[in-house]
């Protein structure tokens, strides 16, 4: 059965040459598109979606720096009002943070040094080390003072 074909402003649709949209398999940095109806709105859309998601092209050009700013930056956003140092480490962005590595420690180190923040969890994960006395547990400052102190006998000197 055929559908009677419909018409627009932009041409006619017969019912069977569906519109697509994709990526060019070539350079994925170009929306491709074919089919009546099919605007550069719909490429516009694709495009911001696609960059807003970052894709691979998109991920591979963001420094260690850029991504943990991103990453903090919606971590310290969700996690605001959360009491539970937990549940603050088990924010996926955190997660994603430890996931970085050892890139991401001296970046978490200058962080500590300029404003101390919850950042411990992720630098022990990283580490595995932990240079805070039991004494100053609980005491951010301490405890961020400490985390410096290390990051410097180990060759951060940025700090």
């Amino acid at each position: 059965m055929r559908f009677a074909p419909e018409t627009s402003a932009h041409g006619t649709w017969d019912g069977y040459n569906w519109p697509y949209i994709g990526v060019d398999q070539h350079d994925r940095s170009q929306v491709i598109g074919t089919g009546p109806g099919l605007s550069a709105v719909i490429k516009a859309v694709y495009k911001e979606i696609r960059d807003y998601f970052g894709g691979p092209a998109t991920r591979q050009q963001e420094t260690v720096q850029e991504a943990l700013e991103r990453l903090a930056n919606e971590w310290r956003a969700e996690t605001a009002f959360m009491s539970s140092v937990t549940d603050m480490a088990m924010h996926p962005a955190y997660q994603r943070i430890i996931g970085m590595g050892q890139p991401v420690v001296p970046y978490l180190l200058r962080e500590l040094a300029m404003k101390p923040d919850h950042w411990f969890w992720a630098l022990k994960a990283i580490t595995d080390v932990d240079p805070v006395p039991a004494c100053d547990r609980g005491n951010i400052q301490r405890m961020a003072d400490a985390w410096v102190r290390w990051g410097k006998q180990q060759g951060f000197s940025e700090l």
